[in-house]
């Protein structure tokens, strides 16, 4: 009998030899591994950010709108004032007879101005009558010159029943202001809450004026006299000899230009 000799199961080849040991191969093999690893996570890391800056301009964007909407609506229409001047509520000891009155920033004719018809489209003026030195310009009043002069027509009406001197201006002219003055008060609707009762200026006060040493934020007086001033009409008609034409009124701007004449 033949005898077959002992043959050994024929094995596979060595796990070992798919993932080497050997160091130089490993060396080839990892930075393959690590950078795949790498670009994984730096995906996911700006997947993530792109996400989070998504979300807060989201959330940020009516805010932001909301914030630039309350600025904008802090500022005037047609002059852009802000209310950036802050006045005490005090009593006032001038009397009628005071220069201050007199100061020129509330000359009612330094509230004519002259508005390019540009300006008039962009904030929906009604038409007016023309700059006789301009023809692309109408005339305008700034209301708050016309308010100021209602004031200071009751101004004169004090002084001229305490002085007993005849009144310099009708009753028809005054009961105008009145009105005037009523609908800036109304239009305004002005909230301040002014606190009552005997504390800060009326601390030691016998009798109690409500809100007297209380602050209030204004819009500022000098910003809007400086913008007529800028775009003045050149106009007081105070000035005008009584026979001169209604046009030589414009021929009395406040920095002592003369359009009239020309370049």
């Amino acid at each position: 009998m033949v005898q077959s000799g002992y043959e050994p199961l024929r094995q596979e080849e060595p796990a070992t030899k798919e993932f080497p040991t050997d160091a130089h191969q490993v060396q080839r093999v990892e930075p393959h591994l690590q950078s795949k690893k790498q670009s994984t996570i730096w995906t996911l890391t700006v997947l993530l950010l792109i996400l989070s800056l998504t979300a807060n301009l989201i959330y940020l964007t009516p805010i932001i709108s909301w914030q630039r909407g309350q600025a904008k609506e802090d500022r005037s229409y047609f002059v852009h004032l802000s209310k950036n001047v802050t006045k005490m509520i005090a009593p006032d000891d001038r009397t009628v007879d005071d220069e201050m009155w007199q100061n020129p920033r509330y000359n009612i004719y330094h509230g004519m101005v002259a508005l390019s018809d540009e300006y008039v489209r962009e904030h929906n003026l009604p038409p007016a009558q023309r700059y006789p030195w301009d023809s692309s310009k109408s005339i305008y009043l700034l209301h708050g010159f016309h308010s100021m002069h209602c004031v200071l027509v009751f101004r004169q009406l004090i002084i001229e029943t305490r002085d007993n001197l005849l009144h310099g201006y009708s009753i028809e002219h005054m009961t105008h202001c009145l009105q005037a003055l009523r609908e800036d008060v109304e239009c305004k609707a002005d909230d301040l809450p002014r606190f009552v009762g005997r504390y800060g200026l009326e601390k030691d006060s016998a009798v109690v004026h409500p809100g007297h040493g209380q602050n209030r934020h204004c819009s500022d007086w000098d910003q809007l006299h400086r913008f007529a001033l800028e775009n003045t009409a050149c106009y007081d008609e105070s000035r005008v000899q009584a026979n001169a034409s209604l046009v030589d009124a414009y021929k009395f701007c406040p920095d002592g230009s003369t359009p009239w004449i020309g370049d």
